[in-house]
Order: C-alpha cells, then structure tokens, then sequence
C-alpha cells in the first residue's frame, strides 16, 4: 500500500484480547484441555488462550474486541 492509499475496512481494525490488549488471533489456542470445554474460537497472537476473565458461571476466556488502528 502506498501513502497515497486509503486503508480497506480490514486494514483499519485489529482484533484484541479485552482484558489485556494484546493482539488476538482468530483461531483456537494451540493447547487446550478438555476439562475446560470446548476450546474458544479465538486466542492470543502466539496460539496461547485470551485472558481467563471471571463471570458468572466461573472463569473464561476474554472475548476478542476490535480496535480502530
């Protein structure tokens, strides 16, 4: 892309984990244990699970929020 360029929709965001902002990817972590469910849809940029958040029913993985970069 050169200067004289304007962003698309995709460039303009990125995806970041809600409790830490660190950069989220849109595919499930690299290691996950059964006993915690079903694995998340999304993790940190390194494969690692987002933040473990507390609600209601316990402690889950924070979900993803997009940023206008």
């Amino acid at each position: 892309m050169t200067n004289t360029q304007l962003p698309t929709e995709a460039q303009r965001f990125i995806l970041v984990c809600s409790a830490c902002h660190e950069l989220a990817a849109m595919k499930p972590p690299r290691e996950w244990t059964p006993a915690w469910g079903s694995p998340p849809p999304h993790s940190h940029w390194d494969g690692e699970p987002l933040c473990a958040v507390m609600t209601r029913t316990g402690y889950r993985s924070a979900e993803p929020m997009l940023v206008e970069t």
